[in-house]
């Protein structure tokens, strides 16, 4: 996870200086580790609040807008999204890269 996302934020972080980089993440672990990663280049913001279940949310059309408007989203990935995921697809903008984290780690 931590490789695809210094990645991924490297890819986004070369531009100005002064823009930052609108990250959604689909959960708010993922979204501080963006924080923590991109600094002051990144702006993060997670659909999910720490005491909701990700396997039970239904993202608002509210948090869809949000989506919308981000140059990257990250989820944890290993289907935690699968019921939902589908909205935030739908709603992201054209070129809008999703990274899942877990998709490439060995489940145990």
């Amino acid at each position: 996870m931590t490789r695809a996302l210094l990645f991924s934020l490297s890819l986004f972080a070369t531009g100005s200086a002064l823009a930052q980089l609108k990250v959604v993440a689909l959960h708010p672990i993922i979204a501080d580790l963006a924080r923590q990663v991109g600094g002051l280049h990144v702006q993060g913001d997670s659909l999910i609040d720490l005491d909701q279940d990700i396997h039970d949310f239904n993202p608002r059309p509210s948090q869809l807008v949000r989506v919308s408007q981000a140059k990257l989203i990250l989820a944890s990935g290993k289907h935690l999204e699968e019921s939902w995921i589908a909205k935030v697809k739908d709603a992201r903008s054209d070129g809008t890269e999703i990274v899942e984290g877990g998709r490439r780690i060995p489940s145990l």
